[in-house]
């Protein structure tokens, strides 16, 4: 894990890697990563040995394991339910 302008990254956030982040307000409250299985992904390369045998099906699939929830994203979807997210992908 590395930090560059007050985010923190690792060796799967890389250009095959999209962000989904849920807004309030304009505001970041929570998000996920998501890559295509068919590239290194946190499922195969890091939890893979919790596992006896991880099998990904061939096709168009996505890898999303690591989340994000600010306190505000939190406790608003504890309150009022789901948010609406809104997808944001960049290269």
């Amino acid at each position: 894990m590395s930090c560059f302008d007050g985010k923190e990254f690792d060796k799967f956030d890389n250009e095959k890697t999209d962000y989904i982040f849920g807004m309030k307000n304009g505001v970041i409250i929570c998000g996920t990563s998501i890559i295509d299985v068919k590239h290194h992904n946190m499922l195969n390369d890091t939890f893979s040995s919790f596992f006896k045998e991880v099998n990904l099906p061939e096709g168009k699939f996505i890898e999303s394991t690591r989340f994000l929830w600010t306190k505000i994203g939190l406790v608003h979807f504890l309150v009022t339910g789901p948010l609406l997210l809104w997808p944001y992908f960049f290269h």
